[in-house]
Protein backbone atom coordinates (compact mmCIF):
# COMPACT_ATOMS: atom_id res chain seq x y z
CA UNK A 1 0.00 0.00 0.00
CA UNK A 2 3.25 2.60 0.85
CA UNK A 3 4.62 2.31 -2.19
CA UNK A 4 1.22 2.05 -4.51
CA UNK A 5 0.20 5.88 -2.47
CA UNK A 6 4.02 7.08 -2.85
CA UNK A 7 4.23 6.33 -6.44
CA UNK A 8 0.72 8.24 -7.01
CA UNK A 9 1.88 10.96 -5.42
CA UNK A 10 5.11 11.01 -7.71
CA UNK A 11 3.49 10.72 -10.70
CA UNK A 12 0.69 13.01 -9.91
CA UNK A 13 -2.26 11.07 -9.49
CA UNK A 14 -2.64 12.00 -6.06
CA UNK A 15 -1.09 15.03 -3.95
CA UNK A 16 0.33 15.14 -1.28
CA UNK A 17 -2.00 17.45 0.32
CA UNK A 18 -5.14 15.63 -0.83
CA UNK A 19 -3.20 12.48 1.33
CA UNK A 20 -2.87 14.41 4.41
CA UNK A 21 -6.21 16.36 3.96
CA UNK A 22 -7.66 12.94 4.03
CA UNK A 23 -5.95 11.53 7.05
CA UNK A 24 -7.15 14.89 8.94
CA UNK A 25 -10.72 14.47 8.07
CA UNK A 26 -10.31 10.65 8.92
CA UNK A 27 -8.58 11.47 12.49
CA UNK A 28 -11.90 13.92 13.32
CA UNK A 29 -14.02 11.80 12.50
CA UNK A 30 -12.47 9.14 14.95
CA UNK A 31 -11.49 11.13 17.77
CA UNK A 32 -12.01 11.51 20.84
CA UNK A 33 -13.96 8.34 20.82
CA UNK A 34 -10.95 5.92 19.77
CA UNK A 35 -8.34 7.53 21.81
CA UNK A 36 -5.75 6.82 19.73
CA UNK A 37 -4.28 10.24 18.38
CA UNK A 38 -3.24 12.52 20.86
CA UNK A 39 -2.24 15.75 19.15
CA UNK A 40 -1.76 17.05 15.51
CA UNK A 41 -0.20 20.06 13.40
CA UNK A 42 -2.76 20.09 9.96
CA UNK A 43 -1.58 23.38 8.98
CA UNK A 44 2.17 22.40 9.14
CA UNK A 45 1.72 19.20 7.68
CA UNK A 46 -0.75 20.86 4.95
CA UNK A 47 2.43 23.55 4.40
CA UNK A 48 4.93 20.42 4.37
CA UNK A 49 2.51 18.77 1.57
CA UNK A 50 2.13 21.43 -0.58
CA UNK A 51 5.91 22.13 -0.47
CA UNK A 52 6.11 18.36 -1.85
CA UNK A 53 3.49 18.84 -4.27
CA UNK A 54 5.06 22.11 -6.00
CA UNK A 55 8.51 20.57 -6.47
CA UNK A 56 9.81 18.16 -8.11
CA UNK A 57 9.64 14.30 -7.16
CA UNK A 58 13.03 13.72 -5.38
CA UNK A 59 14.83 10.89 -5.68
CA UNK A 60 15.00 7.94 -3.00
CA UNK A 61 11.72 8.76 -1.52
CA UNK A 62 9.54 5.88 -1.07
CA UNK A 63 7.40 7.59 1.54
CA UNK A 64 6.55 10.53 -0.76
CA UNK A 65 3.64 12.79 0.20
CA UNK A 66 2.51 10.25 3.13
CA UNK A 67 0.97 11.23 6.10
CA UNK A 68 2.93 10.02 9.22
CA UNK A 69 1.84 9.53 12.88
CA UNK A 70 4.70 9.39 15.73
CA UNK A 71 4.87 7.91 18.97
CA UNK A 72 4.95 10.17 21.56
CA UNK A 73 8.12 8.35 23.06
CA UNK A 74 9.90 9.67 20.03
CA UNK A 75 11.37 13.25 19.36
CA UNK A 76 9.69 15.29 16.83
CA UNK A 77 11.88 18.21 16.24
CA UNK A 78 10.17 21.49 17.66
CA UNK A 79 7.62 20.05 19.39
CA UNK A 80 7.17 18.12 22.83
CA UNK A 81 7.30 14.74 23.66
CA UNK A 82 5.29 13.76 26.91
CA UNK A 83 5.69 9.73 27.06
CA UNK A 84 2.19 9.75 28.03
CA UNK A 85 3.26 11.22 31.26
CA UNK A 86 1.63 13.76 33.64
CA UNK A 87 5.17 15.15 35.05
CA UNK A 88 5.96 15.70 31.31
CA UNK A 89 2.76 17.26 30.12
CA UNK A 90 4.36 20.92 29.90
CA UNK A 91 8.14 19.62 28.05
CA UNK A 92 10.29 22.04 26.27
CA UNK A 93 9.97 21.25 22.39
CA UNK A 94 12.48 18.56 21.53
CA UNK A 95 15.17 20.07 19.65
CA UNK A 96 15.94 17.22 16.45
CA UNK A 97 13.82 14.90 15.42
CA UNK A 98 15.00 11.18 16.77
CA UNK A 99 16.72 8.89 14.45
CA UNK A 100 13.95 6.89 12.77
CA UNK A 101 11.55 9.78 12.08
CA UNK A 102 14.16 11.58 10.47
CA UNK A 103 14.84 8.72 8.19
CA UNK A 104 11.31 8.54 7.87
CA UNK A 105 11.25 12.27 6.90
CA UNK A 106 13.82 11.58 4.50
CA UNK A 107 11.73 9.17 2.52
CA UNK A 108 9.49 11.39 2.09
CA UNK A 109 6.82 11.02 5.21
CA UNK A 110 4.78 13.84 6.81
CA UNK A 111 4.12 14.35 10.18
CA UNK A 112 0.80 14.59 11.30
CA UNK A 113 0.68 14.27 14.82
CA UNK A 114 0.85 12.33 17.34
CA UNK A 115 -0.17 8.83 19.16
CA UNK A 116 -1.04 7.52 22.43
CA UNK A 117 1.14 5.35 25.00
CA UNK A 118 1.15 3.93 28.30
CA UNK A 119 3.28 5.88 30.12
CA UNK A 120 6.94 5.47 29.25
CA UNK A 121 6.04 2.57 26.82
CA UNK A 122 6.30 0.27 30.31
CA UNK A 123 2.98 -1.51 30.03
CA UNK A 124 1.24 -3.54 27.82
CA UNK A 125 -2.02 -1.77 26.98
CA UNK A 126 -2.10 1.83 26.39
CA UNK A 127 -3.69 4.40 28.53
CA UNK A 128 -2.38 6.91 31.11
CA UNK A 129 -2.98 9.95 33.36
CA UNK A 130 -2.49 12.45 30.73
CA UNK A 131 -4.00 11.29 27.39
CA UNK A 132 -6.81 8.69 28.82
CA UNK A 133 -7.37 5.49 27.24
CA UNK A 134 -6.59 4.27 23.80
CA UNK A 135 -9.93 1.66 22.52
CA UNK A 136 -9.45 -1.16 20.17
CA UNK A 137 -11.28 -0.53 16.90
CA UNK A 138 -12.05 -3.85 16.55
CA UNK A 139 -13.76 -4.14 20.01
CA UNK A 140 -14.40 -0.58 22.04
CA UNK A 141 -14.57 -2.74 25.33
CA UNK A 142 -11.15 -3.69 24.83
CA UNK A 143 -7.39 -2.06 24.40
CA UNK A 144 -5.57 -2.51 21.27
CA UNK A 145 -2.86 -3.47 23.59
CA UNK A 146 0.80 -1.39 24.22
CA UNK A 147 2.47 0.63 24.51
CA UNK A 148 2.52 1.09 20.89
CA UNK A 149 -1.48 1.09 20.96
CA UNK A 150 -2.24 4.49 19.89
CA UNK A 151 -0.14 3.53 16.60
CA UNK A 152 -2.01 0.51 15.93
CA UNK A 153 -5.70 1.48 16.86
CA UNK A 154 -4.86 4.50 13.86
CA UNK A 155 -3.25 2.07 11.30
CA UNK A 156 -6.30 -0.64 12.11
CA UNK A 157 -8.70 2.17 11.86
CA UNK A 158 -7.20 3.23 8.84
CA UNK A 159 -6.47 6.71 9.99
CA UNK A 160 -3.26 7.03 8.44
CA UNK A 161 -0.88 4.80 6.38
CA UNK A 162 1.99 5.07 8.38
CA UNK A 163 2.55 5.21 12.07
CA UNK A 164 5.58 4.44 14.07
CA UNK A 165 6.17 1.73 16.99
CA UNK A 166 8.96 0.27 19.22
CA UNK A 167 9.54 -2.89 21.08
CA UNK A 168 10.90 -3.36 24.85
CA UNK A 169 9.09 -5.75 25.74
CA UNK A 170 6.27 -6.65 23.58
CA UNK A 171 5.09 -2.96 22.45
CA UNK A 172 4.90 -3.46 18.39
CA UNK A 173 3.81 -7.25 19.04
CA UNK A 174 0.71 -7.53 21.36
CA UNK A 175 -0.43 -4.46 19.87
CA UNK A 176 -0.61 -6.06 16.05
CA UNK A 177 -1.64 -9.02 17.66
CA UNK A 178 -5.01 -7.63 18.65
CA UNK A 179 -5.52 -5.05 15.97
CA UNK A 180 -4.97 -7.24 13.23
CA UNK A 181 -1.74 -6.20 12.11
CA UNK A 182 1.99 -7.13 11.55
CA UNK A 183 4.55 -6.24 13.59
CA UNK A 184 8.18 -6.96 13.80
CA UNK A 185 10.64 -6.44 16.63
CA UNK A 186 13.49 -6.81 14.88
CA UNK A 187 16.98 -7.72 15.75
CA UNK A 188 18.12 -5.40 18.38
CA UNK A 189 20.86 -3.19 16.56
CA UNK A 190 19.43 -3.51 13.12
CA UNK A 191 17.72 -0.43 13.62
CA UNK A 192 19.85 1.64 15.19
CA UNK A 193 18.76 3.77 18.86
CA UNK A 194 19.34 7.30 19.91
CA UNK A 195 22.68 7.57 21.94
CA UNK A 196 21.31 7.27 25.25
CA UNK A 197 18.34 4.90 25.15
CA UNK A 198 15.60 4.97 28.13
CA UNK A 199 16.62 0.74 28.30
CA UNK A 200 19.97 0.18 27.33
CA UNK A 201 19.39 -2.83 24.90
CA UNK A 202 16.37 -4.57 25.51
CA UNK A 203 14.20 -1.51 23.55
CA UNK A 204 14.11 -1.39 19.64
CA UNK A 205 11.94 0.83 17.44
CA UNK A 206 9.71 -1.16 15.58
CA UNK A 207 7.23 -2.24 12.85
CA UNK A 208 4.03 -1.99 12.31
CA UNK A 209 1.96 -2.40 8.95
CA UNK A 210 -1.11 -3.89 7.20
CA UNK A 211 0.73 -6.15 4.83
CA UNK A 212 4.06 -7.68 4.24
CA UNK A 213 5.39 -5.74 1.64
CA UNK A 214 5.02 -2.24 3.84
CA UNK A 215 6.44 -4.48 6.77
CA UNK A 216 9.65 -5.20 4.55
CA UNK A 217 9.93 -1.65 2.88
CA UNK A 218 9.67 0.35 5.96
CA UNK A 219 12.60 -1.36 7.64
CA UNK A 220 14.70 -0.63 4.45
CA UNK A 221 13.79 2.98 5.10
CA UNK A 222 14.33 2.98 9.07
CA UNK A 223 17.14 0.02 9.41
CA UNK A 224 20.49 0.99 9.90
CA UNK A 225 23.03 2.23 12.63
CA UNK A 226 23.18 5.38 14.63
CA UNK A 227 26.65 7.33 14.97
CA UNK A 228 26.83 6.50 19.16
CA UNK A 229 24.52 4.30 19.61
CA UNK A 230 25.00 1.86 22.04
CA UNK A 231 23.17 -0.69 20.03
CA UNK A 232 25.53 -3.53 17.71
CA UNK A 233 26.08 -2.55 14.37
CA UNK A 234 26.12 -1.77 11.21
CA UNK A 235 25.87 -5.32 10.72
CA UNK A 236 24.56 -7.16 7.53
CA UNK A 237 21.52 -8.89 7.39
CA UNK A 238 21.83 -12.66 6.69
CA UNK A 239 19.57 -13.15 3.52
CA UNK A 240 16.15 -14.61 3.72
CA UNK A 241 16.52 -18.45 4.54
CA UNK A 242 14.50 -21.51 3.93
CA UNK A 243 12.54 -22.92 6.95
CA UNK A 244 12.70 -26.59 7.36
CA UNK A 245 11.45 -26.43 10.86
CA UNK A 246 8.93 -24.74 12.82
CA UNK A 247 9.31 -25.26 16.79
CA UNK A 248 5.74 -25.20 18.09
CA UNK A 249 5.84 -23.91 21.55
CA UNK A 250 2.22 -23.45 23.49
CA UNK A 251 3.53 -20.61 25.75
CA UNK A 252 6.92 -19.07 26.69
CA UNK A 253 6.24 -18.40 31.14
CA UNK A 254 3.51 -18.73 33.34
CA UNK A 255 1.11 -21.37 34.05
CA UNK A 256 -1.67 -20.73 31.37
CA UNK A 257 -4.17 -20.01 33.73
CA UNK A 258 -5.01 -16.44 33.03
CA UNK A 259 -7.98 -17.38 30.63
CA UNK A 260 -5.91 -17.93 27.58
CA UNK A 261 -8.29 -19.45 24.83
CA UNK A 262 -6.44 -20.35 21.69
CA UNK A 263 -5.22 -24.22 22.76
CA UNK A 264 -5.84 -26.36 19.66
CA UNK A 265 -5.77 -23.34 17.54
CA UNK A 266 -2.48 -22.30 18.07
CA UNK A 267 -1.23 -25.47 16.33
CA UNK A 268 -3.44 -25.27 14.09
CA UNK A 269 -1.82 -22.00 12.72
CA UNK A 270 1.89 -22.96 13.42
CA UNK A 271 0.54 -25.94 11.39
CA UNK A 272 -0.96 -23.97 8.73
CA UNK A 273 2.32 -21.71 8.84
CA UNK A 274 4.58 -24.85 8.06
CA UNK A 275 2.32 -25.70 5.37
CA UNK A 276 2.18 -22.17 3.49
CA UNK A 277 6.20 -22.09 3.78
CA UNK A 278 6.29 -25.69 2.58
CA UNK A 279 4.04 -25.08 -0.44
CA UNK A 280 6.04 -21.74 -1.40
CA UNK A 281 9.06 -23.65 -0.78
CA UNK A 282 8.51 -26.69 -2.13
CA UNK A 283 10.22 -28.66 0.15
CA UNK A 284 8.36 -30.20 3.65
CA UNK A 285 8.18 -27.96 6.82
CA UNK A 286 8.73 -30.20 10.01
CA UNK A 287 6.19 -28.94 12.99
CA UNK A 288 8.00 -30.12 16.59
CA UNK A 289 5.35 -29.83 19.30
CA UNK A 290 7.96 -28.80 22.15
CA UNK A 291 8.15 -27.24 25.17
CA UNK A 292 10.12 -24.22 26.60
CA UNK A 293 11.27 -26.40 29.22
CA UNK A 294 12.38 -29.19 26.83
CA UNK A 295 14.29 -26.08 24.78
CA UNK A 296 16.11 -24.92 28.06
CA UNK A 297 16.10 -28.25 29.67
CA UNK A 298 20.24 -27.59 29.85
CA UNK A 299 19.62 -24.46 32.28
CA UNK A 300 15.84 -24.43 33.33
CA UNK A 301 16.42 -22.14 36.18
CA UNK A 302 16.26 -19.10 33.35
CA UNK A 303 12.83 -19.80 32.44
CA UNK A 304 11.44 -18.55 35.57
CA UNK A 305 13.44 -15.60 35.63
CA UNK A 306 12.81 -13.63 32.88
CA UNK A 307 9.92 -11.63 33.66
CA UNK A 308 11.38 -10.50 36.75
CA UNK A 309 14.35 -10.13 35.09
CA UNK A 310 13.13 -7.65 32.33
CA UNK A 311 10.98 -5.72 34.82
CA UNK A 312 13.91 -5.21 37.20
CA UNK A 313 16.42 -3.81 33.83
CA UNK A 314 13.78 -1.82 32.81
CA UNK A 315 12.81 -0.56 36.54
CA UNK A 316 16.32 0.23 37.28
CA UNK A 317 17.14 1.78 33.71
CA UNK A 318 14.31 4.07 33.59
CA UNK A 319 14.76 4.62 36.91
CA UNK A 320 17.84 5.99 37.04
CA UNK A 321 17.62 7.59 33.97
CA UNK A 322 14.82 9.53 35.33
CA UNK A 323 16.64 10.31 38.86
CA UNK A 324 15.59 9.22 42.22
CA UNK A 325 14.68 13.08 42.75
CA UNK A 326 12.04 13.14 40.11
CA UNK A 327 10.96 9.88 40.76
CA UNK A 328 10.40 10.99 44.25
CA UNK A 329 8.91 14.27 43.59
CA UNK A 330 6.84 13.12 41.61
CA UNK A 331 5.19 10.11 43.29
CA UNK A 332 1.75 11.20 42.92
CA UNK A 333 1.53 12.24 39.31
CA UNK A 334 2.76 8.47 37.87
CA UNK A 335 0.38 6.32 37.04
CA UNK A 336 0.06 3.90 39.52
CA UNK A 337 1.59 0.87 37.40
CA UNK A 338 4.42 3.07 36.38
CA UNK A 339 4.76 4.46 40.03
CA UNK A 340 5.16 0.87 41.10
CA UNK A 341 7.99 0.08 38.63
CA UNK A 342 10.13 3.27 39.17
CA UNK A 343 9.95 2.53 42.88
CA UNK A 344 11.38 -1.02 42.47
CA UNK A 345 13.96 0.39 39.78
CA UNK A 346 15.40 2.29 42.67
CA UNK A 347 15.69 -1.00 45.10
CA UNK A 348 17.64 -2.77 42.55
CA UNK A 349 21.09 -3.44 43.75
CA UNK A 350 24.54 -3.06 41.17
CA UNK A 351 24.90 -6.94 41.87
CA UNK A 352 21.70 -7.56 41.10
CA UNK A 353 21.52 -5.91 38.28
CA UNK A 354 25.08 -7.39 37.08
CA UNK A 355 23.00 -11.40 37.91
CA UNK A 356 19.95 -10.27 35.29
CA UNK A 357 22.82 -9.29 32.79
CA UNK A 358 24.31 -12.88 33.06
CA UNK A 359 21.30 -14.79 32.51
CA UNK A 360 20.59 -12.62 30.08
CA UNK A 361 23.90 -13.79 27.94
CA UNK A 362 22.98 -17.21 29.34
CA UNK A 363 19.24 -17.35 27.68
CA UNK A 364 20.96 -15.40 24.48
CA UNK A 365 22.99 -18.44 24.04
CA UNK A 366 20.60 -21.20 24.64
CA UNK A 367 18.67 -19.49 22.13
CA UNK A 368 20.90 -19.31 19.79
CA UNK A 369 21.59 -22.99 19.96
CA UNK A 370 17.76 -23.35 19.74
CA UNK A 371 17.25 -21.19 16.18
CA UNK A 372 19.93 -22.38 13.73
CA UNK A 373 19.60 -21.22 10.37
CA UNK A 374 16.39 -22.87 9.22
CA UNK A 375 14.15 -23.47 12.31
CA UNK A 376 11.97 -21.23 13.99
CA UNK A 377 10.02 -20.90 17.02
CA UNK A 378 5.97 -19.98 16.89
CA UNK A 379 4.15 -19.54 20.06
CA UNK A 380 1.48 -17.10 21.23
CA UNK A 381 1.68 -13.25 22.21
CA UNK A 382 -0.66 -12.96 24.60
CA UNK A 383 -1.67 -15.84 26.64
CA UNK A 384 -5.17 -14.45 27.99
CA UNK A 385 -7.61 -12.25 26.76
CA UNK A 386 -5.95 -9.10 26.44
CA UNK A 387 -6.60 -5.84 28.69
CA UNK A 388 -9.91 -3.36 29.12
CA UNK A 389 -9.23 0.07 27.78
CA UNK A 390 -7.68 1.32 31.42
CA UNK A 391 -5.30 -1.60 31.51
CA UNK A 392 -6.95 -4.08 33.68
CA UNK A 393 -6.69 -7.55 32.71
CA UNK A 394 -10.06 -9.51 33.09
CA UNK A 395 -10.23 -10.98 36.95
CA UNK A 396 -7.64 -8.32 38.02
CA UNK A 397 -9.10 -5.03 40.33
CA UNK A 398 -5.95 -2.70 39.17
CA UNK A 399 -4.27 -1.82 35.66
CA UNK A 400 -0.86 -4.05 34.99
CA UNK A 401 0.48 -6.82 33.55
CA UNK A 402 -0.62 -10.17 35.20
CA UNK A 403 2.40 -12.81 35.44
CA UNK A 404 2.58 -14.52 32.38
CA UNK A 405 -0.16 -13.04 30.16
CA UNK A 406 2.45 -11.27 28.00
CA UNK A 407 4.63 -14.17 26.39
CA UNK A 408 6.92 -11.23 24.47
CA UNK A 409 9.70 -10.26 27.10
CA UNK A 410 12.01 -13.22 25.94
CA UNK A 411 13.03 -11.86 22.92
CA UNK A 412 13.90 -8.28 24.20
CA UNK A 413 16.14 -10.23 26.70
CA UNK A 414 18.21 -12.05 24.11
CA UNK A 415 17.69 -9.94 21.63
CA UNK A 416 16.31 -12.05 19.08
CA UNK A 417 13.61 -11.09 16.06
CA UNK A 418 9.84 -11.51 16.50
CA UNK A 419 6.94 -11.13 14.77
CA UNK A 420 3.42 -11.25 15.18
CA UNK A 421 1.26 -12.73 12.09
CA UNK A 422 -2.55 -12.21 12.02
CA UNK A 423 -4.09 -15.60 12.72
CA UNK A 424 -7.37 -15.06 13.53
CA UNK A 425 -10.39 -14.17 16.08
CA UNK A 426 -11.06 -14.93 19.19
CA UNK A 427 -14.22 -15.59 20.89
CA UNK A 428 -14.57 -11.98 21.95
CA UNK A 429 -13.93 -10.86 18.16
CA UNK A 430 -10.76 -9.09 19.04
CA UNK A 431 -7.81 -10.83 16.47
CA UNK A 432 -4.68 -12.88 17.78
CA UNK A 433 -1.45 -13.01 16.35
CA UNK A 434 1.09 -16.22 16.15
CA UNK A 435 4.84 -15.06 17.20
CA UNK A 436 7.26 -16.19 15.47
CA UNK A 437 11.08 -15.86 16.32
CA UNK A 438 13.68 -16.55 14.49
CA UNK A 439 17.75 -16.78 15.08
CA UNK A 440 19.49 -13.52 15.40
CA UNK A 441 20.03 -11.22 12.21
CA UNK A 442 17.30 -13.30 10.41
CA UNK A 443 14.84 -10.81 10.07
CA UNK A 444 14.69 -11.43 6.21
CA UNK A 445 13.66 -14.38 6.64
CA UNK A 446 10.39 -13.50 9.06
CA UNK A 447 9.66 -10.63 6.55
CA UNK A 448 9.22 -14.03 4.16
CA UNK A 449 7.35 -15.74 6.40
CA UNK A 450 4.95 -12.44 6.73
CA UNK A 451 4.77 -12.34 3.00
CA UNK A 452 4.35 -15.91 2.71
CA UNK A 453 1.61 -16.17 5.19
CA UNK A 454 0.03 -13.12 3.77
CA UNK A 455 -0.89 -15.41 0.53
CA UNK A 456 -1.65 -17.86 2.00
CA UNK A 457 -4.11 -16.55 4.53
CA UNK A 458 -4.70 -12.95 3.85
CA UNK A 459 -6.49 -10.90 6.84
CA UNK A 460 -8.80 -7.72 6.71
CA UNK A 461 -6.79 -4.45 6.47
CA UNK A 462 -8.56 -2.36 8.99
CA UNK A 463 -10.60 -3.18 11.67
CA UNK A 464 -14.92 -3.68 10.71
CA UNK A 465 -16.19 -0.65 9.81
CA UNK A 466 -13.53 1.30 8.73
CA UNK A 467 -11.84 1.92 4.94
CA UNK A 468 -7.97 0.65 4.48
CA UNK A 469 -6.00 4.14 3.58
CA UNK A 470 -5.86 3.37 -0.10
CA UNK A 471 -6.61 5.46 -3.52
CA UNK A 472 -10.41 4.57 -3.57
CA UNK A 473 -12.58 7.62 -4.25
CA UNK A 474 -14.05 6.91 -0.57
CA UNK A 475 -10.59 7.62 1.22
CA UNK A 476 -11.02 10.97 3.04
Amino acid sequence: MLAVLADAVRRGRATAEELVGAAAGRIAAAEPALGAVTSLDVDAALARAREIDAAPAPADTPLLGLPLLVKDIEDVAGRPTTYGSVPFAHAAPADADSPVVARLRAAGAIVLGRTNTCEFAHEGYTANRLHGATRNPWQPAWSPGGSSGGSAAALAAGLVPLATASDGGGSVRIPASLCGLLGLKPTNGVIGSAPTPAWLDLHTDALLATDAADLALLLDVIGGAVPGSAAPGPVALAPATPVRTVLAVPRLHGSGGLGGTLGSELLDATRRLADALADAQGAQVRVVTTSVDELFAAAPELVSRWEPDWYAATSAEQAHLLGPDVVRRHADAWDPSFRAALEHGLQVTAGDYLAVRRRCAHTRAVLDRALPPGTLLATCVLDGPGYRPDGRAPGHADAGSPHGLTQTVLANLTGHPAISLPAGRSDLGLPWGLQVLAGRWHDRTLLEVAATWERAHPWPRTAPGYRPFDLTPANG
